[in-house]
């Protein structure tokens, strides 16, 4: 299941990678999500420069997706 197929894309709070954190808000969820993916490659290039040029050319796992039910 997918959370655009559960209509759950407009109550996404938070998404996760490895240790980092960043809230999301709806009304700029596209604006969000690039802003996580620079700052996780930051994030990435401090621990790890080989990591970091993965992630740049693969992508990386989003670990946590944070849910509002209650919308």
């Amino acid at each position: 299941m997918s959370i655009k197929e559960n209509n759950l894309t407009d109550k996404i709070m938070q998404i996760c990678s490895d240790n980092l954190c960043n809230e999301i808000n709806i009304s700029r969820l596209e604006q969000d999500i690039k802003s996580f993916i620079k700052q996780n490659i930051k994030y990435l290039q401090s621990k790890d420069s080989d990591s970091s040029i993965e992630a740049e050319l693969k992508g990386f796992r989003i670990d946590k997706i944070v849910i509002n039910c209650c919308l």
